[in-house]
């Protein structure tokens, strides 16, 4: 059977990271971290306001309204905006 092979190096795509020599498929960035460029070695935790719910993301959510995301790496807005505040997206 024919096989299409390509002759050119590709470089590492967004929400991907290539971290070694010899890779000859990228890694996903897994869920808690993004990476928004191209040609990485490594992902990015996901900053405070924010989450990052699945892998392979280029960009992190806005935490949601009515929550908290006061932590790194989150994968789901994990605290409720705390009674007597009112919580916007992308509190932190």
């Amino acid at each position: 059977g024919y096989r299409h092979y390509t002759l050119r190096v590709l470089p590492c795509p967004r929400g991907y990271y290539c971290e070694s020599e010899g890779m000859s498929e990228p890694s996903p960035c897994p869920p808690g971290t993004f990476q928004a460029y191209e040609r990485q070695i490594q992902c990015q935790q996901c900053p405070r306001g924010f989450y990052c719910p699945k892998d392979r993301a280029s960009q992190p959510l806005p935490c949601r309204r009515g929550w908290v995301c006061d932590d790194l790496g989150l994968t789901v807005p994990h605290k409720r905006c705390p009674a007597g505040h009112y919580c916007g997206d992308g509190t932190s």
